[in-house]
């Protein structure tokens, strides 16, 4: 179905590919991390998603993740670790606050920020094929931690247990206050398998905190469109974007650090429409947050490498006086393909 919308005159087509090519330029020069779009409250405008800002800053993979590993044996000693933000990674730290790359059963507590003991006998996150904790290098714990945090001696140090398979704890963690909500990585052994958590001290031996599979999702990845577009960017962290920190509702319904996206409210008269150029059809396709009947919408998701059309309203940011501004959250690592602007004339015109 055609779907025929307001018409634009030759002036705004020119002033929007100038426009749309110079965030295309932009993007590719800017460091990564993520990219905040503010939306002028009930305008029209056109942007450009470069690429899906991830729902965790840490979702690239174990190997491309290159801060230092932090390892223990299913052993007796408990392995003590550091930050260091200068140098963008972790170490083995000793009683003199001696830094070491190399593994060590002989740690202390004392200068670290980190103490990670993998429990004997304790089993991997694997139902089958799983491998037991049993002192041994080859079967021991290896954790990252992507946010580097610098020792402070007046924060204090919490505890918490994470499970191997379901609800069996497998790990301790002792670590600096200051990492709480943080996410942490976590791979048994040589299995290819690594999975993530989030430091919370309430997780107890009883109750251990739960691991989840690390699934990467592609640069070129959709992102439901409710969970890109901010109802409230005014109290987004700028540094927090720009650090690729920021932190919005997971996969997994926590919601763990940074400011969090404030989704759009029918209730409250938030709107969402969307438009986006089918070429390949010759129409324009639709998103509208009022179609609430499944299926209604022609897509769901922005795509990354495509442009569109958009118009947010929200009542709230009108009631005052628009300082509750809205924007799309999206990622600055990606070029726009060219077929998203080649025949903008033809059909970005509306």
């Amino acid at each position: 179905m055609y779907k025929d919308i307001l018409k634009i005159n030759s002036k705004t087509i020119r002033s929007f590919i100038v426009a749309f090519l110079g965030t295309i330029f932009l993007s590719s020069t800017a460091q990564a991390g993520a990219n905040l779009i503010w939306l002028t409250n009930g305008v029209w405008q056109p942007v450009g998603i470069h690429g899906i800002y991830e729902l965790d800053q840490e979702s690239t993979s174990w190997d491309a993740d290159f801060t230092s590993i932090i390892e223990d044996n299913a052993d007796s000693n408990t392995t003590y670790a550091r930050g260091d933000e200068i140098k963008a990674d972790n170490f083995y730290v000793d009683q003199h606050n001696n830094l070491s790359e190399t593994y060590s059963t002989i740690t202390s507590k004392l200068h670290a920020t980190i103490g990670l003991f993998a429990i004997k006998n304790g089993t991997s996150k694997k139902v089958s094929n799983y491998i037991i904790l049993d002192g041994s290098q080859e079967h021991n714990v290896k954790m990252k931690i992507t946010n580097i945090r610098n020792k402070d001696y007046n924060i204090p140090m919490y505890r918490m247990y994470v499970e191997g398979r379901k609800n069996v704890p497998a790990i301790r963690i002792d670590y600096q206050g200051d990492y709480e909500g943080d996410k942490f990585r976590i791979k048994f052994g040589e299995e290819d398998e690594d999975y993530y958590g989030y430091f919370k001290s309430t997780h107890t031996y009883s109750d251990p905190a739960s691991l989840y599979l690390e699934q990467i999702a592609t640069i070129t990845s959709s992102s439901p469109i409710d969970r890109a577009v901010d109802f409230n960017i005014s109290d987004n962290s700028l540094l927090l974007l720009a650090e690729n920190s920021f932190k919005i509702l997971n996969e997994d319904g926590i919601t763990v650090g940074g400011d969090g996206v404030t989704k759009f409210n029918a209730a409250k008269g938030d709107v969402i429409d969307i438009y986006s150029f089918n070429s390949y059809d010759g129409k324009w396709d639709i998103f509208s947050s009022k179609n609430t009947i499944i299926g209604s919408n022609d897509f769901e998701k922005f795509e990354p490498g495509k442009g569109y059309w958009v118009k947010a309203e929200s009542v709230n940011a009108h009631n005052d006086g628009n300082q509750s501004k809205i924007g799309v959250i999206t990622k600055d690592e990606s070029e726009i393909y060219d077929d998203a602007y080649k025949n903008v004339v033809e059909g970005w015109n509306m």
